[in-house]
């Protein structure tokens, strides 16, 4: 069987102090042409130190969210025909030496969708946080029947003829849960994986009352919308 190839999407805002790092990290796995960084309209130097680390570039002139973000990075790599797309932070939370678990996994031929599980060990996660995520979790697993361990991480493997088929519309953070509501719709298998939780001094910027709202609307749009 060849080989499965691999591009990355990094989607960055105000990103400059790690993206670096996080790219020559990627490129340790997948090759440094094949790493794609969509700047979302940063205000600092994101995109240059990106540009000069070796990644490909995608520029949103204005900042318009992780959703959008994430799904202009995949219409620009899926144009590569890479097998599998994995996405991660760009602020240092998501350690790209997990990338060959992901590949692993994925070489199994088992999943068209593999996340990352941070739940394991939950020691080092912020208690809001920590409790946004088992909430979340626990809903999205009543509604499915399945058994999801972390609907929340951005640290994910996508099959690309899988996210081919999805109907991904969000423009925030809700995507992480979007896509997971796609897979189960599809009827597409989702595997894990076990990475650490990394939490530094960075800035969050998920806005906890309007991402709630925002995942409350995807969440009831389960009930009645049409295949």
């Amino acid at each position: 069987m060849a080989e499965l190839t691999w591009a990355v999407v990094i989607p960055a805002f105000n990103a400059a102090a790690n993206i670096a790092t996080v790219i020559q990290g990627c490129s340790r796995h997948i090759p440094l042409d094949r790493i794609l960084v969509v700047d979302d309209g940063s205000e600092d130097k994101t995109a240059d130190i990106a540009e000069k680390a070796g990644a490909q570039i995608v520029i949103q002139a204005v900042n318009s969210g992780k959703g959008r973000a994430l799904r202009t990075g995949f219409v620009a790599a899926s144009a590569w025909h890479p097998d599998w797309i994995i996405c991660l932070d760009a602020d240092g939370q998501h350690d790209p030496e997990n990338i060959p678990d992901f590949q692993a996994a994925a070489s199994t031929g088992q999943y068209g969708v593999i996340i990352g599980n941070r739940l394991a060990d939950t020691s080092s996660m912020p208690p809001m946080r920590r409790f946004s995520n088992s909430f979340s979790t626990r809903l999205l697993n009543w509604r499915t029947r399945l058994k999801l361990l972390d609907a929340q991480c951005g640290y994910r493997a996508i099959r690309v003829s899988d996210l081919a088929k999805m109907r991904l519309q969000s423009e925030s953070y809700e995507i992480e849960v979007e896509l997971i509501l796609e897979a189960w719709r599809l009827g597409i298998k989702i595997g894990w994986t076990p990475i650490p939780t990394v939490y530094q001094d960075e800035i969050s910027y998920l806005k906890k009352l309007p991402e709630t709202l925002r995942f409350l609307k995807l969440y009831l749009r389960t009930f009645y919308a049409s295949e």
